[in-house]
Parts: C-alpha cells; sequence; structure tokens
C-alpha cells in the first residue's frame, strides 16, 4: 500500500513549504547532511507528515531563539519554545 503523504493539515504545511525551497543550487548530498538546520528540518517534516508531535532540547536560550526563527521561516508555523528563564 502506497503512503500518503500530506493527510493532515501539518502534513500539507510542510508540503507547501518544501516546495518553495530552491534546491538549483545545492551542494553535493553529503555536505547538505552537514547542516544541522537541515537536518532537523528534515526531521520535523517526517514528523509532521505523519501527525505526530516532538520537542526539540537545547542547551541554549540563543540556540532556541534561532531554531524558532528558522523553524517559522521555513515552515510558516511559529513553534512554541519555553527556557528555564520563564517565569512560573
Amino acid at each position: 500500500m502506497a503512503h500518503k503523504y500530506g493527510k493532515t493539515w501539518w502534513g500539507q504545511q510542510w508540503l507547501n513549504a518544501l516546495e518553495k525551497i530552491d534546491y538549483s543550487n545545492r551542494l553535493p548530498r553529503g555536505r547538505n547532511y552537514a547542516s544541522k538546520a537541515q537536518l532537523l528540518l528534515s526531521l520535523l517534516y517526517n514528523v509532521l507528515i505523519n501527525g505526530e508531535k516532538t520537542l526539540i532540547f537545547t542547551q541554549y536560550k540563543e540556540m532556541g531563539y534561532l531554531l524558532t526563527r528558522i523553524i517559522q521561516e521555513q515552515t510558516g508555523l511559529l513553534p512554541l519554545f519555553l527556557h528555564g528563564g520563564l517565569s512560573r
């Protein structure tokens, strides 16, 4: 049975975001995986198209802000971001 991608709303949003990426100036395949942000987006793509949820942990608050921005720019979705400096 063939797997149909984009069955959920989240999955469709990821597919739409991926269609906007310009791969014409892409480095060779092996070097592409060196980018941790690209790898993270690829993993998130799989999570979201399957209708699943995930938590991403980082040691540094600044990295959390950066990842939030990257995810929002690439998907159009604003992820929730919590860090230890938040008050109750």
